[in-house]
């Protein structure tokens, strides 16, 4: 929201505070919170808790009303693969079940859109609605489908054991991380750009890691104005626009 407000959630108890006093605003029982679990401002007096329920791998979200001291749910239970395959971008929602990722507005969540997967697949949904499909089974490949069409198949070399989307920069351009066997570390990374207009990829950054980059669903977020580029081995840090591309080094 607008920082006004901070949430904290300590012995299944959630407490909005003011960040400019330091009061306590209002308190209520949210229950157990798993490691999945999260808890966003959707407004400065309304707090919205994605309840990720480990033992039954469902997210339920609900909002929690500052003035009235009240919940409301919002959707679900959404079947989850597991606690961290879901992902909030404004009021979006993308979630990843078993057999399938579901696409929801949480301003009307019975309207959904839902994309068969492979179970060992991850999916990227484009602004635009293309879906990105990231094949992880070697040899790796990632797909750029419109309307249930294959527009592009992108294919990557024989070392590369799996491929995350991390985020779109522009209107059809994807930050791709391909992930490679590494001798001194579990991993290493090379870091691309990926044209989804023509399925081409450049820009090689040899052990960059963009940060996030695990995510097994993802979308773009419009709070989201940069993404940072970590350099494995110097240890440097560079951030890129979303908007445009353009990269610069964090300064320290």
């Amino acid at each position: 929201s607008d920082g006004s407000r901070a949430a904290v959630a300590a012995d299944q108890i959630l407490t909005i505070y003011d960040t400019r006093s330091g009061h306590a605003l209002a308190s209520s029982r949210v229950g157990p919170l798993s490691s999945g679990s999260q808890i966003q401002f959707v407004a400065p007096d309304v707090a919205r808790a994605f309840l990720v329920n480990e033992g039954s791998r469902t997210l339920t979200v609900r909002d929690f009303n500052v003035r009235t001291r009240q919940w409301t749910g919002v959707g679900g239970p959404m079947p989850l693969m597991n606690s961290y395959r879901y992902r909030v971008a404004g009021s979006m929602l993308l979630t990843r079940g078993p057999d399938n990722v579901e696409l929801r507005d949480l301003r009307d969540p019975k309207a959904l859109r839902t994309f068969p997967i492979g179970r060992d697949d991850g999916m990227w949904v484009m602004k635009d609605g293309r879906q990105v499909i990231a094949h992880y089974g070697r040899p790796v490949s990632v797909d750029i489908v419109r309307d249930g069409v294959r527009q592009h198949v992108v294919r990557f070399g024989d070392d590369v054991e799996s491929v995350r989307i991390a985020e779109e920069i522009g209107d059809h351009r994807l930050l791709v991380a391909a992930v490679t066997p590494s001798r001194n570390e579990r991993f290493d990374t090379t870091t691309y750009l990926l044209d989804a207009n023509n399925g081409t990829l450049s820009g090689a950054m040899p052990h960059v890691f963009p940060a996030p980059a695990w995510g097994v669903v993802g979308m773009a977020d419009p709070a989201t104005t940069f993404r940072a580029l970590l350099h494995r081995q110097s240890g440097q840090i560079d951030v890129m626009s979303v908007q445009s591309g353009a990269m610069r080094p964090l300064r320290r």
